[in-house]
């Protein structure tokens, strides 16, 4: 996101037992109701706030690289005329 001069956002939260997060052994059954639902409120929120804000999200400062100018072609040959 920030390449493109997007916010973007994550939202930390404590490490629950288990996995250290998002391996091969996270399973649905695993998952906790209770987090699943605090979490969708926490981003629905946000979102609803970010949208409903008369400002712009901070961004951060976007780098662009300059590219070198493409040289120009050589003009092609003219092709012989034959009398």
């Amino acid at each position: 996101f920030d390449a493109v001069g997007l916010p973007g956002f994550q939202f930390i939260q404590d490490r629950i037992a288990g996995t250290a997060g998002h391996t091969n052994l996270d399973f649905y059954d695993t998952l906790s109701a209770e987090d699943l639902m605090k979490n969708a409120v926490i981003m629905a929120v946000f979102a609803y706030e970010a949208a409903m804000s008369k400002e712009r999200i901070p961004r951060k400062t976007l780098v662009v690289e300059e590219v070198a100018p493409a040289k120009k072609a050589a003009p092609a040959a003219k092709p012989k005329s034959t009398p």
